[in-house]
């Protein structure tokens, strides 16, 4: 047995990530690199400019009966995964898999892989914002398994129309299994002039490309590792709307009509939102309990933040444990990131958590910067809590605050924390008292996009504090969205039921950085809006409301309530999320001794009853164990939207006031104003 665990730590064999594996590896698949992704298929629609996407992935083994497939990929930006299935061959069929809270999920998977049956579960979970990483088990020598997942997605603004683009960027990593051909087949809607592909970078193995013709075009590959997405520019006889929708009439009684639209606004009329200059300073922790995988991903995250700076960028690096370390005494500008790159992949973690003298360490560098007139950010990337140095908000806040009014400075802190021992907390204590943000990411998924997606966020400009309000043509509210801070070119989802006016308006109103307020309008005739054919406009819908919930969660902490409204959210709609996954089992035996209940659905896969929480606690960020202040309404949850599985369920709108309460009582209990501006006396 020792020869057996010995053998699949030097070859890590079967795809755990498990030091010492008692998994498949020791049924005779433990020969390196057996499994492999024989074929990669995309088939992708497009219809009034959402695509509809089937992806099929076939893996392979050459040698032995017991290897775990794991296979990571990702999507483009705000698409949501509604269907996965597994190809049963001696049946001939694919079995639509049962989407179930995340860890619930994992378990039953553990629990029927670790007897190493001759069984075929599927799980797919979701492992970063728009990264996914689906499990199969067993790939049994010179047998293909099949996998097929479905999902959505509008199309991205382009130059001069719309642009799809194809997710084939490829993880990396020792796990990741090769791909050996790839097709991709777009077949488009109706009036576009034209359409080309374009590429982000060079393409390893391009065999063949089909140009654009009768709506339909393709690309193949064959072997090579491919490094970039690609997109298929779509070009239109005229401007594209500023508002796209899709509006679903459900055949079953009893689902409300569902509304998903996409807005970008245009903030040309305030020059002052425009995406500017950073001074940002890394403050990464390397305290002990970083080792491992987290330290590694933290390195990546850096380092890849670091190559997209600019001339006119300024950053510094701090490394604290029980000691602080400084890359330089003074900030680097952007096209100098050589050395810092280099000196990154030194670190090591070592021993105690002082986030006060890195955090400090930071400010007194930032302020330093010679970009006079640019926030000093301070991103602060960490898996614990204090054990050396000040451990209360108070006093961490106090020593950067102090820097602030010295210098006269703007201080911001956002905060990346990782794992379940981090405490929210704080973090979002910092982050709310200096006008930051905070993201959090669980144990097992990829920090670096994570951190990836906090980091196209730091730097001057950007609208805050963005509230878009989707109203019915009589004026009354009917859904309610937030995000912190909105970027130019920044695609907004919303969505809402039970509407029935003919028209919509969308309302935002937010702040400059310079503190003037925005408004503005646009109006929506539902009455030329189509009605989607292929289903698509309930899971994006949930999408939005998935990502509404994760960003109050980010902002104003994780709770109970909040993660329990999440997980049924996913269930109700059949969707992928952060708190949730997809199981997919060969049988209706393996579901009942594993537990899982079928969920009857809509063909859009709404479910006709109420659904239930996960029977496993899914809180995974933290701890955040401070008492709510007492105009808090605790237990208030979201809608999940569909009346039918969730009729006692609050309004988001309610969500968002409790979220306004909680900031309000945090910025009483920090001593700041309403304005969020930055730490201490600095400029606003």
């Amino acid at each position: 047995m020792r020869l057996v665990f010995t053998l699949c730590v030097v070859l890590s064999c079967c795809g755990c990530d498990e030091l010492f594996c008692g998994g498949p590896c020791g049924m005779g698949g433990w020969e390196a690199g057996t499994v492999r992704v024989e074929q990669l298929t995309y088939s992708l629609t497009e219809a009034n400019e959402v695509v509809s996407g089937d992806m099929e992935i076939a893996f392979a083994a050459d040698v032995g009966s017991f290897n775990d497939g794991s296979y990571e990929f990702h999507l483009p930006p705000g698409a949501v995964i509604h269907t996965a299935e597994l190809y049963l061959p001696n049946e001939e069929r694919w079995e639509r898999a049962e989407t179930l809270g995340r860890r619930e999920g994992q378990t039953a998977y553990d629990e029927i892989v670790e007897p190493r049956p001759d069984k075929d579960p599927l799980l797919l979970q979701r492992v970063g914002p728009d990264s996914y990483r689906v499990r199969v088990y067993p790939v049994v020598e010179h047998r293909a398994l099949r996998v097929r997942i479905r999902y959505a997605h509008p199309l991205a603004s382009g130059d001069r129309g719309r642009i799809l683009w194809v997710p084939l960027a490829q993880a990396r990593g020792a796990l990741q299994p090769s791909v050996r051909h790839t097709r991709v087949t777009v077949t488009t809607g109706q009036g576009w002039q034209g359409a080309s592909w374009q590429q982000t970078g060079d393409l390893g193995g391009l065999e063949q490309v089909d140009e654009w013709s009768d709506n339909t075009t393709s690309v193949t590959f064959v072997g090579g590792d491919i490094d970039h997405d690609i997109g298929l520019a779509l070009f239109a006889p005229v401007s594209p709307a500023v508002l796209t929708a899709l509006q679903y009439e459900s055949p079953a009684a009893g689902v409300p009509r569902h509304l998903f639209v996409g807005w970008t606004p245009d903030f040309s009329a305030y020059p002052s939102v425009a995406a500017g200059a950073r001074n940002v300073v890394f403050v990464v922790d390397l305290s002990g309990s970083m080792v491992g995988q987290k330290i590694a991903e933290a390195e990546t995250a850096v380092i890849a933040a670091l190559e997209t700076l600019a001339p006119a960028d300024w950053y510094g690096l701090v490394a604290f444990s029980g000691a602080t370390e400084l890359f330089r005494e003074e900030m680097v500008g952007g096209a100098d990131t050589a050395a810092a790159i280099a000196w990154v992949r030194t670190w090591r973690p070592q021993d105690y958590t002082d986030i006060g003298a890195g955090l400090a360490a930071g400010a007194k560098l930032g302020a330093r910067s010679p970009a006079a007139d640019v926030p000093v950010d301070l991103v602060l990337v960490t898996d614990g809590r204090p054990t050396a140095g000040p451990t209360t908000t108070d006093a961490i806040l106090g020593a950067v605050q102090a820097v602030a009014a010295e210098s006269g400075r703007t201080i911001r802190i956002f905060g990346c924390g990782i794992g379940s021992d981090v405490d929210q907390s704080l973090l979002v204590d910092l982050a709310t008292a200096t006008g930051g943000e905070t993201t959090f990411a669980l144990a097992d998924q990829k920090i670096g996009e994570q951190l990836a997606a906090l980091f196209d966020r730091v730097r001057s400009g950007g609208a805050s504090q963005v509230e878009v309000r989707l109203e019915s043509e009589a004026g009354a509210t009917t859904q309610v969205f937030s995000w912190p801070r909105v970027f130019p070119g920044t695609p907004l989802y919303l969505g809402a039921t039970d509407v029935h006016a003919d028209a919509v308006t969308v309302s935002l109103a937010a702040t400059t950085p310079d503190g003037v307020a925005i408004t503005m309008h646009a109006a929506l005739d539902l009455a030329g809006t189509a009605t989607n054919t292929v289903n698509l406009a309930p899971p994006l819908y949930a999408r939005a409301l998935a990502d509404q919930l994760e960003r109050d969660i980010d902002q104003t902490l994780e709770s109970p309530e909040r993660v329990s409204a999440a997980v049924r959210l996913a269930k109700t709609y059949g969707v992928l999320s952060r708190y949730s996954s997809m199981l997919a089992l060969e049988s209706a035996a393996m579901y009942g001794r594993a537990g899982v209940d079928r969920i009857e659905r809509d063909p859009a896969g709404i479910a006709l009853s109420p659904v239930s929480a996960s029977a496993i606690d899914e809180a995974q960020i933290g701890v955040a164990d401070f008492g709510a202040p007492s105009d808090v309404a605790v237990g208030t949850e979201p809608a999940t939207g569909c009346a039918c599985a969730a009729a006692s369920l609050p309004s988001l709108a309610t969500l968002a006031g409790v979220g306004v309460l909680r900031r309000q009582w945090r910025k009483r209990r920090a001593g700041t104003n309403d304005s969020g501006g930055g730490a201490g006396g600095g400029r606003a």
